[in-house]
């Protein structure tokens, strides 16, 4: 298993886990002819080295619309066994008179008659049958519900690279779905890997700022995903433990900081209206920069202001 990396370029600033594939593995797997074959197999080749990938249509309207007309039938199925059972209560037939209250009756279909009368076993049967459908239907679709939808920098880069030819590796896709991942509204997309980022910052520093690093300066430096004329040849590589180095080392820089700063410029005043104000300025940005860094909840952030508040005008107050 290797370090997570993100990946830039045709797919850019991706961050997949699981294990990687060197450049000496991807171009044994290219002569061996595991990308090169192209449409469906290059695509399924990409999520499994890269499973941030793997984005797929969710098809909410056919899914809810099969809930629906599932819903629909069994409505009506219900107030045909309801009536039916009505109807066999109020027969003349001694035997389905007790259909209500003796279920081997009903099963077996007894009449005065000799004719099995099974009308209303048949509706159970049929409602049980169409009911397990709709509830697996009811579990499936709240699983696929709660699935994450991919970014909108994921999916574009997922566009970019499905129709980058510029290394004759096109995916070449031509049958009906071959718009699914460039005309699907991201709403109705799901990601069954999506990365999950402890705090705003390094959400930013992945979706956004990696990518504007990468256009400007990182694609002279970023490891490839492939050797030349693979299918992976236009995609960058960042390896994700030096990335959030940089955030950690920020992060830590601006926590040992933000108190010095605040008690200086306190200190500098002596006007006690000024000093309140700022001080309930610098506050508000100290919360602001641990909602930022640490993705903190409302009650952590309200117990680091109390205690913010109470040591800078501990020490300014001492210092005066």
């Amino acid at each position: 298993m290797g370090d997570e990396e993100s990946l830039s370029g045709a797919t850019a600033t991706n961050t997949p886990s699981g294990p990687q594939t060197n450049d000496s593995q991807a171009a044994a797997s290219t002569t061996s002819g595991e990308y090169t074959i192209g449409g469906y197999h290059e695509i399924a080749s990409m999520m499994a080295r890269w499973p941030v990938t793997a984005i797929f249509k969710r098809f909410g309207f056919l899914n809810y619309l099969n809930i629906l007309y599932l819903q629909a039938e069994l409505e009506m199925l219900e107030k045909g066994l309801l009536d039916k059972a009505q109807e066999d209560k109020a027969s003349p037939d001694k035997w389905r008179r007790q259909y209500f209250k003796a279920f081997n009756y009903m099963f077996e279909g007894l009449t005065e008659s000799d004719e099995t009368d099974v009308g209303q076993w048949q509706l159970v049967l049929r409602i049980r049958d169409l009911l397990k459908e709709y509830n697996e239907a009811i579990l499936s679709g709240s699983k696929i519900a709660q699935l994450q939808m991919p970014s909108k920098e994921e999916l574009e880069h997922m566009q970019t690279w499905m129709m980058d030819d510029g290394n004759g590796m096109h995916t070449g896709l031509v049958s009906c779905d071959d718009g699914i991942w460039r005309h699907t509204p991201l709403t109705d997309m799901v990601a069954l890997c999506a990365r999950e980022y402890s705090d705003p910052i390094s959400n930013w520093v992945y979706e956004k700022a990696l990518g504007w690093y990468h256009k400007k300066i990182g694609y002279r430096f970023a490891k490839k995903g492939g050797p030349p004329g693979s299918s992976f040849a236009s995609v960058s590589v960042y390896e994700r433990q030096p990335v959030m180095r940089l955030v950690t080392l920020f992060a830590i820089s601006v926590a040992a900081l933000s108190p010095i700063v605040a008690i200086v410029v306190l200190n500098a005043l002596h006007d006690s209206g000024v000093r309140l104000g700022l001080m309930a300025l610098f506050t508000v940005v100290f919360c602001m920069l641990c909602s930022l860094f640490t993705g903190a909840k409302k009650t952590e952030l309200l117990a680091a202001s109390a205690a913010w508040v109470s040591s800078i005008s501990m020490k300014s107050k001492s210092d005066s």
